[in-house]
């Protein structure tokens, strides 16, 4: 009997610190019971909401959640965005996603692609599982939701004090670097196909 409580201690003792040291997601934002979970968590409030702009944050400590939204399924858009940046429990992170519209059949209107800080590449294949399509061209596609991820932090910066967050100071430097990168690059015909290695050798450099 001993034994048995003693491994159920332990057992229990594992779990917590297996659960205090994980990680949180940043592609969890996209779902909404995973983002209200992480509201939950972190202990967050809704602080800011204007024009698919919604900002959760908590006014105690420096954690939030800032979340861009353009584009609609139910409006048939060609093209959807999701972009949020997230810092909580002292790690930044974003989550990108992009829904191209298929028109192949009501069941898969939208392919979607999904890229976080670290990504320098997208899958192949739909992010969310639901079809069997693939992208024909998975560079472009990268190419499209970094830039769109970059306008999304621009526009988050613009607003920063009034809402009251500030984005980690080697974040700032790293989309400061690829927005002179992109402007630089603008006219370059595989301007696409150049980006990802260019963002892989930054992070390698800058670890």
């Amino acid at each position: 009997m001993k034994k048995l409580i003693c491994f159920f201690s332990v057992l229990m003792v594992a779990t917590c610190l297996f659960a205090a040291g994980a990680k949180w997601k940043s592609a969890d934002i996209y779902h909404q019971k995973k983002l209200d979970k992480l509201i939950e968590t972190y202990n967050l409030t809704k602080t800011y909401e204007n024009k698919g702009v919604q900002l959760y944050k908590n006014e105690e400590t420096s954690d939030y959640i800032y979340i861009m939204k353009d584009g609609s399924e139910e409006n048939n858009d060609k093209r959807t965005f999701f972009v949020s940046f997230a810092s909580l429990g002292g790690v930044f992170d974003s989550c990108s996603v992009y829904g191209g519209f298929t028109n192949f059949s009501q069941n898969v209107k939208y392919m979607y692609s999904f890229i976080n800080e670290g990504n320098t590449a997208i899958q192949k294949g739909d992010f969310t599982g639901k079809s069997t399509y693939v992208w024909k061209d998975p560079q472009y596609v990268y190419y499209i939701i970094f830039v769109r991820r970059l306008m999304a932090f621009r526009d988050m910066q613009t607003l920063q004090n009034e809402l009251g967050i500030t984005p980690p100071e080697d974040v700032a430097e790293r989309y400061a670097y690829f927005g002179n990168w992109l402007t630089e690059n603008s006219k370059d015909e595989k301007v696409h196909i150049k980006l990802a290695n260019e963002y892989k050798k930054y992070l390698k450099e800058h670890k």
